[in-house]
């Protein structure tokens, strides 16, 4: 495993992703967890780096609870997003609405909670309901966000089931 990792992050040797999965892959095989686990992550940081638009999604993830830089994560997100994957579309959605890793953009996040929505995420229908219920980010609109509301109910989305019967 140690010999996977310096091949991994060109310590003491050229860094060669290959032999790096193929020394991680022979510790893996003997059952050693911190082996498993890293070869884990390296083959989900290839695939990243292929475009994977999933595997992007989860890097951006783990590098966010790793401490990983805000830059690296918010770049794999968008790259992820703009390739269609919907939880990334309503995570980035979320970081516009709130302001806080990005710079507040209430019409960029009605529109990446748009793109998630029309794929079926349910929190994404709800958001998008209430932006559109509150005028925030969209021209208020009633129709639109009850619609919005009765996709993520159909879904079982107990809070959007809650906002049709008031």
């Amino acid at each position: 495993m140690l010999l996977g990792n310096m091949y991994l992050r060109g310590r003491g040797v050229a860094k060669n992703e290959d032999e790096a999965i193929k020394w991680l892959r022979m510790a893996a095989r003997q059952g050693y967890q911190p082996a498993i686990n890293q070869l884990a992550l390296a083959e989900q940081s290839r695939a990243a780096g292929r475009g994977d638009a999933k595997a992007q999604y989860e890097m951006a993830y783990y590098l966010s609870m790793m401490g990983g830089s805000q830059s690296q994560v918010l770049e794999l997100l968008h790259r992820s997003a703009g390739q269609g994957y919907p939880d990334a579309q309503y995570d980035l959605a979320t970081l516009y609405e709130q302001g806080d890793a990005l710079p507040q953009d209430l019409a960029q996040a009605a529109n990446w909670y748009r793109k998630a929505a029309e794929q079926g995420h349910a929190v994404a229908q709800y958001h998008l309901g209430l932006m559109y219920e509150q005028g925030t980010g969209v021209s208020k609109n009633t129709q639109e966000a009850w619609k919005w509301y009765r996709k993520a109910a159909e879904q079982g989305l107990a809070s959007a089931k809650s906002k049709l019967k008031k």
